[in-house]
């Protein structure tokens, strides 16, 4: 695998292939890393390296390479919907691009011709959710209750169940959860549901001084402090003077801090 990702680099190919490659590249070296780690510590699966990380770089990657996976189907769309562009979890990020990547397979093999897969993201109290949907052939009732045990799979020649499996012990794994829901003739929706992780207190922060309706920056600033956030700056047209009183406050004119 080392040899073929050193190789890929080499190669001059259209960027969306390239893309794709590397995608691929890089799961197989994750599912090569996952299997020599059981086999070196048997019983080791819920020691997979977790890592608090933003999602929504991580489903745009997916995303992106499926569309250029599936371009040739006609009629495809496969849309990504972000609603919590900051929204942050523990997880394995090479396996929940795998669980991603598997989930959007099999909302393209439900659709007959056309159809859309829509992928979002959204954080509704407390929780991170990943929703991965299609408006395909649906699942019958009495085979969607038996989804995500070892062993159960729909729809697939020589399926062995193990996909919404082990997917759904990942996310357990990481304290969340994976539900199916699914309508024959209208469609199907898998629903990860993750703990939102905190932005890390140390995280650099910049408001404005005048915010919408009349609200202050200094006084957000106030809230953000007392919650135990430390590196905050505010953007003014005033001088620094003014907010002397605030000793942990830095203020900056309203040029961006960051470099254009």
């Amino acid at each position: 695998l080392a040899a073929l990702g050193a190789s890929v680099k080499g190669l001059t190919v259209p960027e969306e292939q390239r893309t794709l490659i590397d995608g691929a590249v890089g799961r197989m070296q994750g599912i090569a890393g996952d299997l020599l780690r059981r086999y070196r510590a048997p019983g080791a699966e819920g020691k997979a390296k977790v890592e608090t990380r933003s999602l929504a770089g991580l489903i745009e990657q997916v995303v992106a390479e499926k569309r250029i996976q599936h371009k040739d189907r006609a009629g495809l769309k496969i849309g990504f919907v972000n609603s919590a562009d900051g929204a942050r979890a523990a997880v394995d990020p090479k396996e929940l691009q795998r669980i991603i990547s598997n989930l959007v397979n099999n909302a393209v093999e439900a659709l007959d011709n056309g159809g859309s897969v829509s992928v979002s993201l959204s954080a509704p109290d407390g929780r991170v959710v990943i929703k991965v949907a299609d408006d395909g052939r649906g699942i019958p009732p009495e085979i969607l209750s038996k989804l995500g045990r070892k062993g159960e799979t729909h729809g697939k020649d020589g399926g062995t169940g193990l996909g919404l499996y082990h997917a759904r012990t990942s996310v357990e794994s990481w304290g969340g959860s994976l539900a199916i829901m699914s309508e024959p003739g209208k469609g199907t929706s898998v629903l990860i549901s993750l703990p939102a992780a905190a932005l890390p207190r140390d995280i650099p922060l910049y408001i404005d001084s005048e915010l919408a309706d009349g609200a202050k920056g200094e006084d957000i600033a106030a809230e953000l402090y007392e919650k135990g956030f430390s590196d905050i700056t505010m953007a003014t047209g005033h001088g620094p003077d003014k907010f002397a009183h605030i000793p942990w406050l830095k203020v900056s004119g309203k040029e961006p801090p960051w470099p254009k």
